[in-house]
């Protein structure tokens, strides 16, 4: 098994590094006729992640829709290269510095949470996210595969409340969290589908209380804090799949052909290399 696990993080390795030299040229390919739909596509990254954020734009254009807006909200280390490449893959896709699309009311706190932390940035975006009809949110290392047509019925079929994807382990900041009860259905912050403006009011109040300085699952507690104020609804775990226990392993023991998607987060990252096309 271990030798099967290594083999299959260096094939990824390769495999990633070979898609990266081809980006200009995988970036211009045509990814199948989708279907509209009227929702936009919201996205953070950088340019550290630049060929899962081609792979996974690709992926979602090829099985989900093509939303009426797509925005890539840089981190600020995109090129001009890189917003070139990004721009090749739909002609609605608009990429966008954090501190260009963030709204000028946010907290101050969290303007300082922004400027100091990564994901402090991330969590500025996500509360300004325009309230105008449904909205999908997608972390970069995501695939989505024949099935994700299920996100476009979702969205037709109306959100009456947001939707988020279950985490397989609570990764909370538990200077944020008020009981063990509050931990129940863990929110992963890398995908969602909303369908009205998220309720942070009890988020953020809870971030400017917070002892000490924002932790590495600060932002993503702060999601949680504001998905269960909303009302939010946990996707079923079996389709829309985020879990680590096949890491060792060379294959993929989760996606089959009901999977609508899989978060191929930190440690299972190389993964998503051994499924991504190259046409």
């Amino acid at each position: 098994m271990k030798l099967g696990y290594h083999f299959a993080l260096r094939w990824a390795q390769a495999r990633r590094r070979r898609y990266t030299g081809q980006l200009p040229r995988i970036a211009r390919l045509p990814h199948g006729i989708s279907p509209e739909c009227d929702a936009t596509f919201f996205s953070f990254s950088g340019t550290r992640d630049l060929p899962e954020m081609v792979a996974c734009l690709r992926s979602f254009l090829r099985f989900v829709m093509a939303p009426r807006r797509i925005v890539v909200v840089g981190d600020g280390t995109h090129t001009d290269s890189d917003r070139a490449i990004l721009s090749a893959l739909h002609p609605r896709l608009e990429t966008l510095p954090w501190d260009r699309f963030i709204r000028s009311d946010l907290p101050p706190w969290l303007t300082a949470y922004a400027q100091a932390h990564p994901l402090g940035k991330k969590v500025a975006v996500l509360m300004s996210v325009p309230s105008a009809g449904p909205w999908i949110f997608s972390d970069s290392d995501i695939l989505y595969f024949p099935a994700a047509s299920d996100i476009r019925a979702r969205i037709l079929q109306g959100l009456e409340a947001p939707e988020f994807l279950e985490d397989c382990y609570p990764s909370l900041d538990d200077r944020l969290i008020r009981g063990d009860d509050e931990k129940r259905s863990p929110v992963n912050s890398g995908f969602a589908l909303v369908g009205q403006p998220l309720d942070w009011t009890d988020a953020m109040a809870r971030l400017q209380e917070m002892p000490g300085e924002p932790g590495y699952f600060t932002e993503q507690t702060l999601f949680h804090l504001a998905m269960r104020r909303s009302g939010g609804r946990g996707l079923p775990k079996d389709r829309y799949v985020i879990q680590s226990d096949d890491q060792w392993m060379a294959r993929d023991r989760h996606v089959n052909p009901s999977v609508v998607l899989r978060h191929y987060f930190s440690s299972i990252r190389y993964k998503m290399w051994l499924k991504v096309p190259f046409t």
